[in-house]
């Protein structure tokens, strides 16, 4: 099972200290595959210095490289 779909699988979901864990877990696993399969996410990612392994808090989240509704609308991302 992907760490994505154990989060779902969560008895107390809306429980935030223990569902940090497998959240950070997917969020990782979610981040690194879409910069695998996606080249102007990674661009991004990695013009940010980004990396999906230092996302290791949930004080880190502010580490995800933002991406704005206008470049969205400019480009198509597919991953």
């Amino acid at each position: 099972m992907f760490p994505r779909q154990r989060l779902f699988w969560l008895s107390r979901l809306y429980d935030l200290p223990a569902s940090d864990t497998p959240f950070l877990r997917a969020l990782r696993d979610m981040t690194a595959w879409h910069m695998r399969r996606c080249p102007e996410y990674r661009a991004i990612a990695r013009a940010q210095g980004f990396s999906p392994e230092q996302l290791k808090t949930i004080d880190d989240l502010h580490k995800l490289p933002p991406i704005t509704t206008v470049y969205l609308k400019r480009h198509n991302l597919f991953s």
